[in-house]
């Protein structure tokens, strides 16, 4: 199953050109592991604006690498605006946030 937002995690490293170690070890989180961002959010904007260089704004949906039980087609969201948690068919638009294992 194509799976656009998964492909895009595997290969941020080198799309982003990243070095000194940051090469490897970037993963599409689960929907356990999206909700506990979101429910952290408002500790983490500080240091994505500074990593990032911008007012760091979160987005309305990121997708998780969480497949829905239920149907194959589909995988487990986080709404960043109120922690909706939901499903939906993975290969349509959402947002990722690709996180470095440490």
């Amino acid at each position: 199953m194509n799976y656009p937002s998964f492909d895009w995690v595997l290969n941020y490293a080198k799309k982003e050109k990243l070095d000194n170690g940051n090469e490897t070890g970037w993963f599409l989180p689960s929907i356990y592991e999206l909700y506990e961002v979101y429910k952290n959010k408002n500790i983490l904007t500080p240091s994505l604006s500074k990593a990032t260089r911008t007012d760091w704004k979160w987005n309305n949906e990121y997708w998780s690498s969480s497949q829905y039980e239920q149907n194959k087609y589909c995988a487990w969201y986080v709404g960043f605006d109120d922690g909706y948690v939901g499903n939906y068919y993975k290969y349509l638009y959402g947002d990722v946030i690709a996180i470095k294992k440490f």
